[in-house]
């Protein structure tokens, strides 16, 4: 079966097309002042002298100290300056002038969404002359009112946030960002799929929150809501930052009631660097279960149980095995003999994978052998009664002490089942006027008496493997999960005034059982109501800037988005569609393609077929 859905996996990849949900085709617009478009930084100041007085048309540059790629702006009339649309890194502010020294301030932190002041006093002597500043710039917010708080990659990797697996995970399996919500003052009620309540204020709903990828919308509207927000995340390894942006936010941000999410991408630099990983989950590592010992261990309807005797005597651990790892790589673009692109043009690479398997274990419950085959005479004084101490069944005629009679003045007895071929009407006694029937002999139903359809159904039940009549089946069955992330990121300078940025990220994941959204129930495929969870989440993002004139930027950003979330049934799985009509002889059904519902063949003590549902 293991090897069937594998097929079936693949398969469902190649041909299903599913149900799509288009989340947006998002920004194309321009603007002139870009402060924050793309989720960068701006660094703004006071050009003056020594005795206070502004400085008009100076250029001042900032240089990232990581890519050699230099920004400028030009102070105004005023002596003001600012240089915008900065991504976030480290880096030198410097301003030549006639007449004064030259003034350098290195080691600029510049974080994203952040408005970073830095007034220059330049001193009166030679351009020769320097004066270099390098103490780190105030963290207190000046030009700006709004809260905010900044979560750097390296807090991501330290802090234990990230859940791998079920723990925090969400959808997707895979380590979560959005997990760094957690270090925000005020926050509360969050779970893996995207819901929180921040400062009071409930998040999860529609236009309640917003994140930005690249500068550009990428929020979550699956099903109408904010859920599911793996479904389009980045991978851990491809964010430089994440902004979190709670209140006073700018007007471009005002769409959004609780919080702005804007995550900037990593890119290359002028050196290569690299990075591997992995995260590695096995039981043999793990320490065992308090009070239990290994082998000595059952899944009951209940839970877990261990016995205090047999195994080894080392502690029962529960099966979890999980696999994260992947890698980075990014530089500048260099092609020997034809093409150097330090200071100019830089990549990014970033790949991620996890795996997680699990072995899920039921105690289902199935009609008994004798069920199958009509006899019920167990569970009835009207048959051998033999299971009615054990089932706590009454063995007296009803309604003891006034006993209960039919029309015909037989007793009733518990759990008979009366034969429809012998329906009548009492025409005459007290009781006459109401319908009664005669229950079948020893309360078997003989097969002889057996709809065609019914014994269809029966085929598809699996066979009790144990004797009792409710949680009759134990079985155990393997879940796989796979998810992947591939993202690449472009930056190009193409001349002193314009730049341009790529960004694309691709997203699977695939699962074909699960407990906790899959309604996994070990019942084989046909009456199971398992479903699968396979999502695909597309991203892409193209930012253009234009320095216009030394205080006016021009910036267009176009990005698409596309995901698609499918919660497969087995006929999808498997490459089948189950049609009522010529599997089980049955008609009149308005999409033929799942197995039909059937209740009421199930009592929680007694057994018989567990109450199911064909899969939605």
């Amino acid at each position: 079966m293991t090897e069937t859905r594998r097929r079936s996996y693949r398969k469902l990849t190649r041909e299903f097309p599913a149900r799509s949900v288009k989340l947006a085709l998002l920004l194309m617009a321009a603007s002139l002042l870009a402060f924050g478009q793309v989720g960068n930084g701006t660094i703004t100041g006071v050009v003056t002298d020594s005795s206070g007085a502004v400085i008009a048309g100076t250029t001042v540059e900032a240089k990232n100290t990581e890519t050699g790629v230099v920004f400028r702006g030009v102070s105004t009339n005023s002596g003001d300056y600012a240089i915008t649309d900065l991504p976030v890194g480290i880096y030198a502010v410097s301003v030549t002038a006639t007449g004064f020294k030259t003034y350098t301030h290195t080691n600029l932190a510049l974080a994203a969404t952040q408005t970073l002041r830095e007034d220059i006093a330049l001193q009166v002597g030679t351009a020769a002359e320097s004066v270099t500043v390098t103490a780190e710039a105030s963290l207190l917010t000046t030009e700006s009112a709004e809260l905010s708080r900044n979560v750097a990659i390296e807090a991501l990797d330290a802090l234990p946030l990230i859940g791998i697996g079920t723990v925090n995970a969400g959808t997707s399996g895979f380590r979560n960002p959005y997990n760094s919500l957690l270090t925000l003052p005020g926050i509360s009620s969050y779970d893996a799929s995207g819901a929180f309540t921040l400062n009071g204020l409930a998040g999860g709903f529609y236009l309640t929150e917003t994140m930005r990828i690249e500068g550009q919308d990428a929020t979550s509207r699956m099903f109408g809501t904010y859920v599911y927000t793996q479904t389009i995340q980045p991978s851990v390894d491809s964010i430089q930052e994440i902004a979190y942006q709670t209140s006073n936010y700018a007007p471009e941000y005002g769409q959004s009631g609780v919080a702005v999410i804007n995550m900037t991408m990593k890119s290359g630099t002028n050196q290569y660097h690299g990075s591997g990983y992995e995260y590695f989950v096995n039981e043999d590592f793990a320490a065992g279960d308090p009070f239990s010992r290994s082998g000595g261990c059952v899944v009951g309807p209940t839970g877990q149980a261990c016995s205090t005797v047999g195994g080894n005597g080392g502690k029962f651990r529960p099966r979890q095995r999980r696999n994260d790892f992947g890698g980075t790589l990014g530089g500048p673009l260099y092609i020997p003999k034809i093409y150097n692109g330090h200071n100019k043009t830089f990549w990014f690479y970033n790949y991620e994978d996890f795996f997680e398997t699990t072995l899920y274990s039921f105690n289902d419950t199935v009609p008994t052998p004798n069920y199958l085959q009509g006899n019920f005479s167990q569970i009835s004084p009207n048959g051998t009664c033999s299971a009615c101490g054990q089932l706590g069944i009454q063995t007296t005629a009803l309604g003891t002490p006034t006993v209960q009679v039919d029309p015909a003045g037989n007793h009733v007895f518990a759990n008979e089942i009366f034969d429809p071929a012998s329906r009548a009407v009492a025409t005459s006694g007290p009781l006459s006027g109401q319908g009664y029937a005669q229950p079948f002999p020893n309360n078997t139903i003989p097969m002889s008496r057996f709809d065609p359809v019914s014994i269809k159904l029966t085929s598809y039940f699996p066979l009790a493997n144990n004797s009792n009549f409710a949680g009759n089946y134990a079985t155990t069955e393997p879940g796989n999960r796979y998810s992947s992330i591939q993202t690449v990121k472009v930056d190009h300078t193409i001349g002193p005034k314009d730049k341009i940025s790529f960004y694309q990220s691709l997203l699977t994941t695939q699962n074909l059982i699960n407990t906790t959204l899959g309604s996994a129930d070990g019942l084989p495929n046909g009456i199971t109501a398992a479903r699968g969870t396979f999502v695909w989440g597309y991203t892409e993002r193209l930012n253009y800037d234009r320095t216009l004139r030394p205080n006016l930027l021009l910036h267009i950003g176009g990005g698409y988005i596309n995901s698609t979330f499918n919660d497969a049934t087995w006929w999808i799985r498997s490459g089948l569609y189950f049609n009522p009509g010529s599997a089980l002889g049955l008609s009149g059904f308005a999409s033929q393609q799942n197995f039909p519902s059937f209740n009421g063949l199930y009592n929680t003590a007694y057994g018989g077929m567990q109450n199911h549902c064909c899969p939605k």
